[in-house]
C-alpha cells in the first residue's frame, strides 16, 4: 500500500518539482526570457502553485540557486561519509566534482545568470551576497565535518579553504564548458593535491 502523503510532504514535493523545473527554464531562457507560466507548465502545476510557495519570479530564481547549491553539497557530504585514507577521500571528492560538472551544465548556467542579474540591481546584489555568505558557511561546515571524519588538521581557517574550493571549482567548470576538448576535469584532482598541502594527518 502506497504511503499516504501528508499536506506538508505534498507541499515539499511540489516545491522541489517547481525548483527543478525552474532550473531548466531559467538556464534555457535566462531570467528575463523565462516566465512563471513557462515554469508552471514545465513542472505540471498551475501558476498559483508558484505563488503558494514563492513570493514571485525573483524569489523563485534565487531559491533555485540555493536548492542546487545545497544538492551539490549534499552529494559531497555523502562522498566523504565513508572513512578511509586521506588520498582515497580526496580522490572520491575529485571524481564526484567531475561527475557533477558533466551532469549539471545547467547549474553553471544558473550561476552565471544570477551573477549577471545581480550586477544590474542593488537589491539583487545584496541578496546574492547574502546567499554567497550562507553558502560559504555551509561549505566551511562541510570542511569541518570532513576534517573530523578523516582525523586531519587543516592549516588554514575552514572558511578560507571553503572559499578557495568554491572559486576554483567554478573556474574549472567554466574552463571545461568553454573548451570541452580540454579535459579540464582532471584539474579537480590537481586542485585537491594542492589543497592537501594545507592538511596535516593526525
Amino acid at each position: 500500500m502506497a504511503e499516504r502523503l501528508t499536506p506538508d510532504k505534498r507541499r515539499e514535493l511540489t516545491r522541489i518539482a517547481l525548483l527543478e523545473a525552474a532550473a531548466e527554464v531559467f538556464a534555457r531562457k535566462g531570467f528575463h526570457g523565462a516566465s512563471l507560466d513557462d515554469v508552471a507548465e514545465a513542472a505540471g502545476f498551475s501558476k498559483g502553485a508558484i505563488y503558494s510557495n514563492f513570493e514571485g519570479k525573483e524569489d523563485l530564481f534565487f531559491a533555485t540557486i540555493e536548492h542546487r547549491d545545497r544538492s551539490v553539497l549534499t552529494s559531497m557530504e555523502d562522498v566523504v561519509a565513508d572513512s578511509g585514507e586521506l588520498d582515497a577521500i580526496l580522490g572520491r571528492v575529485a571524481e564526484a566534482l567531475a561527475t557533477v560538472m558533466y551532469r549539471d551544465r545547467e547549474w553553471l548556467m544558473l550561476e552565471a545568470e544570477v551573477w549577471l542579474y545581480a550586477q544590474r540591481s542593488e537589491e539583487a546584489q545584496q541578496r546574492l551576497a547574502d546567499h554567497s555568505q550562507a553558502h560559504l558557511d555551509r561549505v566551511a561546515e562541510f570542511v569541518d565535518r570532513a576534517r573530523g571524519a578523516a582525523g586531519i588538521t587543516v592549516k588554514m581557517p575552514s572558511r578560507e579553504l571553503a572559499a578557495l574550493m568554491i572559486a576554483s571549482t567554478n573556474g574549472i567548470m567554466q574552463l571545461q564548458y568553454a573548451d570541452p576538448a580540454g579535459q579540464h576535469d582532471r584539474l579537480f584532482g590537481r586542485l585537491l593535491e594542492l589543497l592537501s598541502s594545507a592538511i596535516e594527518v593526525g
